[in-house]
């Protein structure tokens, strides 16, 4: 049960922002960012006269939080939630009821629950809905993401030691091999599987095992590690390392300290058959010697290697132990023939991890994904909406949300001469109405300087939560804008309240240097930010629930030239 009054409750929400932090103990946002004001040059089409909020109530008192996914299925929306509560309104508490729901939107915004309690395991339904990836008229579709990708499947012989006086595995690669298995639903709770691995090609045997061929780059026991990388018209072998048994097969070592990380590497043309020794071609040596077991990266047409060991067998305590010893060089190619050694960063937003191979082959087509639906939804007359969520600052990498002040107020003060701004309870009841902005530019193609912030013209008698629902859940519903009420996150930010006075602080710290030096603009922005927290604080249970079981919100916005 969560209970207001519980003062045990500590959670701390820890993300790594690095675009906001900043060498300040507190990174807050200027009021300039939002923008001020005086940058509000809304065109008559998009200035609201005023925005109406109608809240919609749940006849059993459920409430949901957790929203996860939202999708469009058959010409209705759905939701997937971590959890549902019973709402005690004249408590102001709500107690957990049940879990991993799939949530219907109707055609009057109202939320049905569809199925319940799931769970997450992998064959779950809501697994499945969440990985889902292909939404189409007559199906659902989770298509893996490794769904046709060539993988070096690796396969497990005995072998007698004589050394150890009995049989070891050893493995080896045997064969490329690739799934076409995908999940399908007609009715969002029934699953079936489809497809299954496939073998592409067989790799060349280890002698060991076949001793018919000619030696092959697998030796006489098999590569203990491999990648392959497709090239142009060439898939190329290398990092490549052998087993302990390839230069000591019976176990044992008189010899001193060695390394298995091999110099070589290897190619092949795409259409020949890779299980003949023959086929494959020596590169020549490797120019970074003996050393494997790399991270390897693509990006734009170039392959990265870097973090790479030299893979030795070093005797520790009477025992041959596999010992890798880090190789700092980093290596650069487009071509795998023309090498480069690098010293700068490898790119950040990398294309791919490179596994075991790299490359598509054609040989299964993936399908085209459903894009994920915009946060943006258009309300008419091609006039967009979305809220604005990102209003945040950074502290000891946690993330606080804060509140916008009044801005349209506080600049009509500062025009009557004022310096000092007082903040009502219906600004902060109504701070939640300071979450909406708004384009007439296609949001596909909008820049952020496209969209402006909406401020409360009126307030009337019903309010919004101050951030209660996230960004994604915003819906249009035959023509009515529906908000969905995350509870979850409304519980997160209560049981954090006490480590905002950290914010507090640092805001009244603005506005005293700011009113100390004459603007007063933003020494009244700041110091009506820090009362609305402060308000929110004191009193959660006024400003931070709603009176009533509220579901979600449906906000109208009311134009001059409606009728």
């Amino acid at each position: 049960m969560f209970n207001l009054k519980d003062k045990k409750y500590i959670f701390i929400i820890i993300f790594i922002i690095i675009s906001l932090i900043s060498c300040k103990k507190i990174n807050i946002l200027s009021p300039n960012k939002i923008p001020p004001p005086t940058d509000f040059r809304i065109p008559d089409k998009l200035k609201p006269v005023s925005i109406t909020v109608s809240e919609n109530n749940n006849d059993e008192s459920l409430v949901f939080g957790g929203f996860q996914k939202k999708f469009f299925f058959r010409g209705k929306w759905y939701i997937l939630a971590q959890y549902s509560y019973t709402y005690d309104k004249n408590m102001k508490q709500f107690n957990y009821k049940d879990h991993t729901l799939i949530l219907e939107l109707d055609n009057d915004g109202k939320i049905n629950i569809v199925a319940k309690n799931l769970g997450t395991v992998e064959t779950s339904p809501w697994n499945y809905l969440y990985q889902a990836n292909v939404i189409n008229d007559d199906e659902i579709i989770f298509e893996p993401y490794n769904y046709g990708e060539l993988k070096c499947s690796k396969e497990t012989y005995k072998y007698f030691d004589k050394a150890l006086n009995k049989d070891v595995n050893i493995e080896y690669y045997k064969e490329l091999i690739y799934p076409d298995i995908y999940y399908r639903s007609t009715d969002l709770l029934n699953w079936q599987k489809y497809g299954q691995y496939h073998t592409y090609m067989n790799l060349p045997s280890p002698t060991q095992l076949d001793s018919s061929k000619p030696k092959s780059w697998q030796g006489r026991f098999g590569l203990a590690n491999l990648k392959m990388a497709l090239v142009g018209d060439y898939i190329y072998l290398y990092d490549l390392r052998e087993t302990f048994y390839e230069e000591n097969p019976d176990g044992s070592r008189i010899l001193p300290d060695y390394t298995v990380s091999k110099d070589k590497y290897y190619r092949i043309h795409r259409d020949k058959d890779m299980s003949d020794p023959n086929n494959w071609e020596e590169v020549g040596k490797t120019p970074w010697g003996n050393v494997s077991d790399f991270e390897a990266k693509y990006n734009d047409g170039k392959f990265y290697l870097e973090n790479g060991k030299q893979c030795m067998y070093k005797k520790i305590n009477n025992v041959w132990t596999l010992t890798p010893i880090k190789n700092n060089d980093k290596w650069v190619t487009e071509n795998f023939i023309d090498w480069q050694k690098f010293n700068g960063e490898t790119p950040k937003d990398i294309d791919s991890y490179v596994d075991d191979f790299h490359g598509d082959l054609g040989i299964v087509k993936k399908r085209d994904k459903t894009p994920t639906p915009p946060n943006w939804v258009e309300y008419y007359n091609k006039v967009y909406y979305q809220t604005y969520n990102t209003y945040m600052v950074t502290y000891d990498f946690n993330r606080y949300f804060l509140p916008i002040p009044p801005i349209n107020e506080i600049k009509a003060a500062l025009n009557r001469g004022e310096t000092d701004f007082v903040i009502k309870p219906e600004h902060v009841k109504n701070a939640g109405k300071n979450l909406f902005m708004v384009t007439d530019v296609d949001p596909r193609y909008a820049k952020e300087s496209d969209w402006s912030l909406l401020t409360p013209i009126n307030y009337d008698e019903k309010s919004i939560i101050w951030h209660s629902g996230k960004d994604t859940m915003l819906f249009n519903i035959n023509n009515k804008i529906i908000q969905l009420v995350d509870y979850t996150a409304i519980k997160s930010r209560i049981q954090n309240y006490t480590i905002y006075y950290q914010v507090i602080n640092e805001l009244m710290m603005y506005y005293r240097n700011y009113y100390r030096n004459g603007n007063y603009y933003e020494s009244m922005y700041y110091k009506a930010q820090a009362d609305m927290l402060q308000m929110m604080m004191k009193n959660p249970e006024t400003y931070l629930l709603p009176d009533e079981p509220v579901e979600s919100y449906t906000i109208e916005f009311k134009y001059h030239f409606d009728k």
